[in-house]
């Protein structure tokens, strides 16, 4: 008879200490609905483009399936994921994977950013 196997949990991040949401709510005093995100993957030009309420903790989740290593590189408090994928389009390698340099990516995210920022404060 073999011995018993007994599992082990490790803690990990939870979603409600997303670094994120703490520095808006401190700066804010309020958490955002949405973060938009931009995450790396080590050793290649593909970059993901999504949007999450906790991006650390969907970092971690995709990290899981990757052999390489993942990095959020850019973050947003407000979704203009639909925008960014839409500027991307033709460059777009699978689901929301992105063949697109890092620079390039966060030149852009910050431009359609302000321009929405823009937008929402002037028809106010």
């Amino acid at each position: 008879m073999s011995a018993p196997v007994h599992a082990v949990v490790m803690p990990i991040t939870c979603p409600e200490n997303d670094k994120y949401q703490k520095f808006y709510q401190f700066a804010y005093g309020e958490s955002p609905e949405q973060f938009t995100y931009i995450v790396s993957c080590d050793g290649s030009r593909l970059l993901k483009i999504g949007r999450s309420k906790t991006p650390e903790w969907r970092l971690l989740v995709m990290q899981v399936g990757c052999p390489n290593e993942l990095s959020i590189v850019w973050c947003w408090p407000d979704d203009i994921e639909a925008e960014l994928h839409e500027h991307f389009a033709d460059r777009k390698v699978r689901g929301e994977w992105y063949d697109v340099g890092i620079d390039e990516a966060i030149q852009a995210a910050a431009w359609l950013s302000k321009r929405k920022w823009k937008r929402e404060t002037n028809s106010a």
